[in-house]
């Protein structure tokens, strides 16, 4: 699809080159794209790896951009941001237009020696060092956490248990610390079962049918006690925010799968997803899941923020690169005053755009809920039907 007319093309010196780069349309988590040419005017992108970016470039025409590089300069790394215009869609493929020339970005890129490129996202042996990267960056997180929160568990059943006095009560914390004791690792594998269903569907692999087998009406019970579970996740991914954008975007680059905080297999909601799945096939009785809750959440807080800040500095290590939250477009009016649109604010430029964007997110950002249903009916299965077995993260 061409939106570009006759007399705007070819006006300016186009100059081949490879190089990685994020592409950043309204609404959507930056997504990775290689750039195969540049001139002062605008650029020629290839390999989008969003399909929601392309559907939204697709519907609409001529719909502002903004593209960032993270180039080699001299000493170090300069991030170099442009916005634009679609003027051009040959999917996955996308011709951009500058609102303004950017011959300094030119010159850069010109400078730096082509086997300085960034290119990391198409190359298949990078992407299977990046997968063991990420393989084992999830067991690093993933064991620690479990086994925090099974000690934490078992410390606040045997806390509650000296102190009950309902014979209900004592009972079902008996239970429930025979479970942990004797049973602790069925948990973690049922636990580990079900997070390689997040995952595979983050591969792209059969196995994600099982997040949509076995669709039923949801037991009221069983729900009223996901979303009490849910609170947790909700509450702690508002609390990371921000890492959990960069994640999301790292694992987006890797699988070349639109993730969100839904489908993101280390974010929170996954997480907790995964435990509701564990405790629903232990049989833990209801006076003594909010101690489990409890437990998870603190495991969460001890393990979650180191073990993914070290995944994604790997990842990072790795080639790939992300934007925070602070670096998204407050807003996609052009800007033609300035002759360059590169390197990093500063300070008070930075402040404005976490005021505009603090604002704005109050406004328009739906709560982590959407979707919990459809998640749901994928733990309310059958306690006897077998899993296949799992092999670990």
């Amino acid at each position: 699809m061409d939106f570009m007319p006759y007399q705007d093309r070819r006006q300016h010196v186009r100059h081949a080159l490879r190089h990685d780069a994020l592409i950043v349309a309204r609404g959507q988590n930056p997504a990775p794209c290689e750039v195969a040419d540049i001139c002062e005017q605008g650029m020629w992108i290839e390999n989008v790896g969003s399909r929601n970016v392309l559907e939204q470039l697709l519907d609409e025409p001529e719909t502002p951009v903004e593209m960032h590089l993270f180039v080699a300069g001299t000493g170090s790394e300069v991030h170099s941001r442009v916005m634009g215009e679609v003027r051009r869609i040959d999917s996955p493929h996308v011709g951009i237009r500058f609102f303004e020339p950017m011959p300094d970005l030119v010159k850069l890129l010109l400078e730096t020696e082509p086997a300085s490129y960034r290119q990391v996202l198409l190359d298949e042996g990078e992407r299977i060092r990046l997968w063991k990267t990420f393989r084992d960056g999830a067991r690093e997180l993933l064991n620690p956490l479990l086994d925090s929160f099974r000690e934490a568990a078992l410390e606040a059943v045997q806390t509650r248990l000296e102190k009950a006095g309902a014979t209900n009560e004592i009972s079902q914390l008996k239970d429930a610390r025979v479970t942990l004791v004797q049973g602790g690792d069925e948990m973690a594998r049922n636990f580990l079962r079900r997070w390689h269903v997040f995952r595979s569907a983050m591969q792209g692999e059969s196995e994600a049918s099982g997040l949509v087998e076995d669709l039923r009406i949801v037991d009221k019970a069983l729900f009223e006690d996901w979303l009490e579970l849910q609170m947790v996740a909700t509450r702690f991914a508002s609390d990371q925010r921000n890492r959990l954008f960069q994640l999301n975007q790292l694992l987006l680059q890797l699988s070349l799968s639109d993730l969100d905080d839904r489908t993101n297999p280390l974010a929170p909601i996954p997480l907790c997803q995964c435990l509701h799945y564990s405790v629903f096939r232990s049989g833990i009785g209801d006076d003594v899941k909010p101690l489990f809750y409890n437990a998870f959440e603190s495991a969460l807080r001890q393990h979650w923020p180191r073990g993914t800040e070290e995944l994604m500095q790997r990842l990072r290590e790795g080639g790939l690169r992300v934007l925070e939250l602070e670096n998204m477009p407050v807003t996609w009016a052009p800007v033609r005053k300035r002759s360059s649109r590169y390197e990093t604010d500063n300070d008070e430029q930075a402040g404005e755009r976490n005021s505009a964007r603090n604002s704005s997110n109050r406004s328009r950002n739906p709560p982590l809920v959407r979707g919990s249903l459809l998640r749901l009916v994928g733990l309310q299965r059958n306690p006897q039907r077998r899993d296949t077995p799992s092999e670990g993260v």
